[in-house]
């Protein structure tokens, strides 16, 4: 698994928003997404059952603040 991932903000529709990555571009400026929810650990990503791994379709343009995500957290272990 990689260490860390592009992903992008989308809104919600419920007051806030999914953060998500690209998983596929498909036509007319859509893209297929997944839905990125938990948090970093040591081991790696660990996942909160609401919505994470979830796929979403959308258009490119609702995907704002693209960033790169950790998915394992870094520096020392006893911090």
């Amino acid at each position: 698994m990689p260490k860390t991932v592009e992903v992008y903000d989308f809104p919600s529709h419920m007051g806030g928003s999914h953060t998500v990555s690209i998983i596929e571009k498909l036509d007319n400026n859509r893209v297929k997404c997944r839905i990125w929810y938990g948090h970093a650990t040591w081991q790696g990503w660990q996942s909160w059952a609401d919505f994470s791994g979830f796929e979403i379709e959308c258009n490119q343009a609702e995907l704002t603040n693209k960033r790169t995500m950790q998915l394992t957290k870094i520096g020392k272990e006893n911090q």
